[in-house]
């Protein structure tokens, strides 16, 4: 389970920052106010919260026990 949760937040990483990215560098192009530190801080961010993802570990926070008589 926590393989696919792991997974699904990688995609979403991916679709999100990486659709954010390919919009700034297509605006970069037409546009120079758009700077090279703007393209290079959302690139990083990526990599670094695909890097978190790499880090991840399951805890057990709770556990409920039923007793039947």
């Amino acid at each position: 389970r926590a393989a696919s949760v792991v997974a699904q937040a990688r995609d979403g990483i991916e679709l999100e920052l990486g659709d954010e990215h390919r919009r700034l560098t297509a605006l970069a192009a037409v546009n120079p106010n758009v700077r090279q530190d703007e393209l290079d801080a959302l690139a990083l961010r990526r990599e670094r919260s695909l890097a978190a993802l790499d880090e991840v570990q399951v805890r057990v926070d709770a556990l409920r026990l039923v007793v039947m008589r």
